[in-house]
């Protein structure tokens, strides 16, 4: 079965997002902007990487059927209800059916000592093996990347022992690849550096974080960040 490699730009688009919204982290290539137009009637704030639309002159936009010479601009697909209901769309293919698909981000959440970091470590080792998930949920074989801030070498090992022996694993090299106590963020140009090479020389499939509280340096609670980084992005 072919590997699809498009887990790496996924994982480290979507984590260039996280670092843009805090203001931290490598900038994204500066985009000009379009000169004020005297017409304007209020101005446009800029909050931590984003522009908020307030008050624009949409005259000052370029036609769309400009005669110029300017290129048009193309405006964004819009589907209609009945074709979007009636199109044939190909199924995202499944990491683990039907809670992880290739190409987006996710996470695994509760409150703490319930298992979460058991079931993620069982996660890595359907998707290395192909086989299911809690012995139900389908799993696609791929490369795992684990980065585990929370941990040490030792108990990692001692859990993977364990889960390969209840799952009747043998002793062999599987292709799973541990990050483990490195101090790596996301929010930084070492750590962010260091995921983009391991990620690029390894080109894994599904990559696992414990704990993303670990992985960056802001804070959990600020709301309307976090679905800049739960957001899929294109491969």
């Amino acid at each position: 079965m072919k590997l699809l490699p498009e887990c790496r730009h996924s994982f480290m688009e979507a984590v260039g997002r996280l670092g843009c919204e805090f203001g931290i982290g490598p900038a994204p290539s500066p985009v000009p902007a379009p000169a004020p137009s005297p017409a304007t009637r209020g101005p446009v704030p800029v909050r931590r990487g984003r522009a908020v639309a307030a008050n624009l002159d949409l005259s000052a936009m370029p036609s769309l059927t400009t005669g110029n010479g300017i290129a048009a601009a193309t405006p964004p697909r819009a589907w209609s209800y009945h074709d979007l209901l009636r199109a044939e769309l190909a199924r995202p293919a499944q990491l683990v059916d039907p809670f992880i698909a290739a190409g987006t981000a996710g996470f695994l959440a509760g409150p703490p000592n319930v298992g979460k970091s058991w079931l993620l470590y069982a996660i890595a080792l359907a998707v290395a093996t192909g086989t299911p998930w809690l012995g139900r949920f389908p799993a696609r074989p791929g490369r795992v990347l684990v980065v585990d801030e929370e941990s040490t070498d030792y108990y990692i090992r001692e859990r993977l022992l364990m889960l390969a022996a209840g799952l009747g694993l043998a002793d062999d090299d599987l292709p799973i690849r541990f990050l483990v106590n490195h101090g790596l963020r996301v929010d930084d140009a070492r750590g962010f550096a260091a995921l983009d090479a391991e990620m690029s020389a390894h080109r894994p499939d599904l990559v696992l974080a414990d704990s993303l509280i670990r992985l960056h340096g802001a804070e959990e609670t600020l709301r309307g960040r976090w679905p800049m980084f739960s957001r899929p992005s294109s491969a």
